[in-house]
């Protein structure tokens, strides 16, 4: 198990600084989420950006993880990320074009692990039908990253194609031999599913297991506004399942037994970075992430 921090939450502080404080706080890898203006591949300015995080990173000895579910960095309007299950190839493709130029930047630092999801199907789609459309784009995605020494992950998320742990589980026969697609597991999506006991489940699919994002939430998994604490957004802005809007606890304050999941999880996640998200509390600054790592004894 690898300690880590999601750094996309601190958008308040300039990436590189962010992974700078959290190394000195002990984390080992660190989450990266594009903002505007901010670490967006093909923009001014990224590549320069870009340096300064890599140099960081491999100064402070950290692994990276490329969160690419990031608002507003493919147009003003665009809050949630495209479907990368949509039929539509004209719908998806800025979307795939988004992932493909994360996964050409995050070949200058080979092992980085980039984290995608799959998108809600589109309404009255055919559930299998989204399955194929999503396993042909992930074949292709895969192979690129594996040419560029690069970790594809997905990440489950409530309401989406690939909506939980147990649906990525049977995604996998979708899948042609060979293709080296993980798994980003989220606790609060779990939660959020009923996939009780967590680290049972993920226990069973540790081959595939390549980072588990792990947040503490305030609400129980039947009530879904107080869990989601959702920004009141357009239906059509904001993709029910995405991390964008919600609002997460701090950790140890909450109703997970973060202490006990990481302790079980450590037992067989040997190289998998363990990401603390704490979304929402940016404001906080350091203190949040300094907080994370004493409750966790880390």
């Amino acid at each position: 198990m690898i300690p880590g921090y999601h750094a996309g939450e601190m958008w308040l502080h300039e990436p590189s600084r962010a992974i700078r404080h959290l190394a000195e706080m002990g984390y080992r890898s660190v989450a990266i989420r594009s903002r505007q203006g901010i670490c967006v591949p093909g923009e001014a300015g990224f590549d320069a950006q870009w340096r300064l995080v890599l140099e960081t990173a491999i100064s402070s000895e950290i692994g990276l993880v490329i969160d690419t579910e990031a608002p507003f960095v493919l147009g003003d309007e665009a809050c949630a990320m495209p479907s990368l299950a949509d039929p539509d190839q004209t719908a998806a493709s800025p979307l795939i074009e988004w992932i493909e130029r994360w996964i050409d930047a995050a070949a200058m630092r080979p092992g980085t692990i980039v984290s995608l999801a799959s998108g809600p199907p589109r309404p009255g789609m055919n559930p299998e039908s989204a399955l194929e459309v999503l396993a042909e784009r992930l074949q292709r995605l895969s192979a690129r990253a594996d040419s560029a020494g690069v970790f594809l992950t997905i990440r489950p998320a409530v309401s989406h194609v690939i909506g939980s742990v147990a649906q990525f589980e049977r995604f996998r026969q979708w899948l042609r031999s060979g293709v080296s697609l993980g798994l980003a597991a989220d606790v609060g999506e779990m939660i959020h599913a009923g996939e009780m006991p967590l680290v049972a489940r993920l226990h069973r699919l540790v081959d595939d297991l390549r980072l588990v994002y792990l947040c503490d939430v305030a609400g129980s998994a039947h009530d879904s506004d107080r869990f989601d604490r959702k920004v009141q957004r357009d239906e059509n802005d904001c993709v029910p399942g995405s991390t964008v809007g919600r609002m997460d606890v701090p950790i140890g304050s909450g109703e997970v037994a973060v202490q006990r999941v990481v302790g079980e999880l450590a037992k067989f996640t040997t190289g998998v970075p363990i990401i603390v998200r704490v979304a929402n509390q940016s404001n906080a600054g350091l203190a949040v992430p300094r907080h994370a790592m004493r409750e966790l004894k880390w």
